[in-house]
C-alpha cells in the first residue's frame, strides 16, 4: 500500500492531518483485527473485586407495582413542606 509506505517514512511532525487520520485508521484496524478473537476480560473476571461486592450490582427486582414504588419514594425520600 503506497499510502502506508509513505506514512511510515515521514516523521509525525511533518505529517498532514490527512496522513495522521490514515495512520490512526490503519493502526486501529490492525489492533481490532489482532484482538478480534481474543476474549475480553471483564473487571469481574479479573479477581480485583470481591464477589460479595459484585453481587450488589444488577437489575432491580421488586414485586411491587410501579405505583407502589413511586408512592414509597415520595413518602420516604422527600422533605415535608414546613408550615
Amino acid at each position: 500500500m503506497s499510502t502506508k509506505l509513505s506514512i511510515q517514512s515521514q516523521s509525525l511532525k511533518s505529517m498532514t492531518l490527512s496522513d495522521l487520520e490514515t495512520l490512526i485508521r490503519h493502526v486501529v484496524q490492525q489492533v481490532l483485527s489482532e484482538n478480534k478473537d481474543t476474549p475480553r476480560k471483564t473487571i469481574s473476571d479479573s479477581g480485583l473485586l470481591p464477589p460479595e461486592f459484585l453481587a450488589t450490582f444488577g437489575a432491580w427486582q421488586d414485586s411491587r407495582s410501579d405505583e407502589e414504588i413511586i408512592s414509597d419514594i415520595y413518602q420516604n425520600r422527600t422533605i415535608p413542606a414546613s408550615s
